[in-house]
């Protein structure tokens, strides 16, 4: 953690108040200095919201880890992109762009005027916009993990933290009068789109995903969240082929009737172990549902709604498993109850594939333990990670297949430039998907304990 005096050290003093400065170009002081001038002149229309970017930027370190409100005129060229269970993405340009320096004060008639401060802009950005459906009522609660996690990002010389999109800041539809979240701008797929284009991942392709996707966990972890939406969905990957976690930690929905109302009706009919007949299903809600994608959500979170660390770890064996598969986790099954009470009753997890090396096979196995006690840490799995790149001499940079693959050609189904492993991924490629395989996140059921659990599972 950075000390006034460490600070002063690196970075030197301001030449304006001279209060040590935390990051290059960035006195915390004059900045909060300016953006107070600025109180007065914006609000988002929501006081509750108003006050968390206001927290945000008061308690920023570095042009990295603060947010703004950006009105909504400030962007142009928006294209629609998709929608999810809860959430509307589009692209857009932002005309001026985020910050590139510290603020400066017009003058007039020779006279600093404290109440235009200005900075300079990088000009126009393509960024992505995340509405956040039936978010007009939106409570301040819904951001404070985005407040938690900007506190957390250290100063660097990058634009994110490795593994996560950098989030610019808020603005507001003035038509549905909807929130929206400002990204960095994933300008290329998700994971499984980005696998799916792919003749077959390299061993430093796979360790390059892998490890940026770990290093976005754990920051995420690190700052106290938790991600309540982690699937390969929400893993974006940009035209260098470098992997982000989206949604992070701001995926639960903010209004569950209204979203719950306008999506498609959900029909789940229980059966009693001891009788076959129907029995009726209670109607959902966040009492007894859960927001997700069943494949990628850990046995006690299809029990109890319940997401921890540890589920997330779970989560992440899952997409681990894909990255070396080529594929979405029990793609060829119904996304029901049924497979629900399997993953919780019958351990039933996605087969191990032959051609993946084994210390990866170790490490999701234990990522999918039952008990969540058993998983691995997100900087555990950090650690081993880093140990079998040094053992293995994978340097993390993608590319084609290098000395150390080619020894391990017979364990892991390499021959020459493609050969078995090539075969099999894109054998693994061509599964049809069942029609009721669903990657979208929805509203779930949760298991009833009395009727679909087995009692060794309490």
């Amino acid at each position: 953690m950075s000390t006034p005096q460490s600070s002063a050290l690196k970075f030197g003093a301001c030449p304006k108040c001279s209060s040590p400065r935390f990051y290059y170009n960035w006195c915390r002081q004059c900045e909060f200095y300016a953006y107070q001038t600025l109180y007065p002149k914006w609000t988002c229309q929501n006081q509750d919201i108003d006050l968390v970017i206001k927290s945000i930027q008061a308690n920023a370190g570095s042009i990295f880890s603060f947010i703004e409100y950006i009105p909504y005129e400030k962007f142009q060229k928006i294209k629609y992109i998709g929608k999810g269970g809860f959430s509307t993405v589009s692209e857009a340009e932002w005309i001026d762009g985020p910050r590139d320096g510290p603020p400066t004060f017009e003058h007039k008639d020779g006279a600093q005027d404290p109440q235009m401060p200005k900075w300079e802009r990088s000009g126009p950005k393509k960024v992505t916009l995340k509405s956040l459906v039936a978010s007009q009522n939106v409570k301040s609660q819904f951001f404070e993990e985005l407040r938690v996690l900007s506190r957390h990002i250290p100063p660097n010389n990058t634009y994110t933290i490795p593994g996560l999109l950098r989030c610019y800041g808020i603005t507001r539809d003035p038509k549905t009068q909807e929130f929206m979240m400002v990204f960095q701008h994933c300008s290329q797929y998700d994971l499984q789109t980005y696998l799916s284009r792919l003749p077959y991942t390299t061993l430093p392709q796979s360790q390059k995903l892998i490890s940026q996707i770990v290093n976005g966990l754990k920051e995420i972890h690190k700052s106290g969240l938790i991600h309540k939406n982690l699937h390969s969905g929400n893993i974006l990957i940009d035209e260098n082929g470098d992997a982000y976690i989206g949604d992070t930690g701001l995926c639960k929905p903010v209004d569950p009737a209204k979203i719950r109302r306008a999506s498609e009706p959900i029909k789940l009919t229980f059966r009693r172990r001891t009788n076959s007949s129907p029995i009726e299903s209670k109607p959902m809600n966040l009492s007894n549902g859960v927001f997700g994608v069943i494949p990628y959500l850990a046995p006690e979170t299809l029990m109890s709604g319940i997401y921890t660390k540890s589920s997330n770890i779970y989560s992440l064996g899952m997409i681990i498993w894909q990255i070396w598969s080529g594929q979405r986790p029990f793609i060829e099954r119904p996304h029901d109850n049924e497979l629900q009470k399997e993953i919780v009753n019958n351990n039933l997890r996605p087969i191990m594939i032959e051609d993946m090396p084994i210390e990866y096979k170790e490490l999701i196995s234990s990522c999918f333990d039952s008990d969540p006690l058993n998983r691995p840490s997100i900087e555990y799995i950090e650690k081993v990670l880093n140990e079998m790149i040094c053992e293995n001499g994978f340097n993390g940079e993608g590319g084609d297949l290098n000395e150390r693959e080619a020894k391990l050609g017979l364990e892991i189904g390499i021959k020459g430039n493609g050969g078995i492993r090539k075969v099999l991924y894109q054998e693994r490629q061509r599964v049809t998907p069942h029609r009721k395989a669903k990657y979208i996140s929805r509203l779930i059921q949760i298991l009833n304990n009395k009727t679909d659990v087995n009692e060794s599972k309490y």
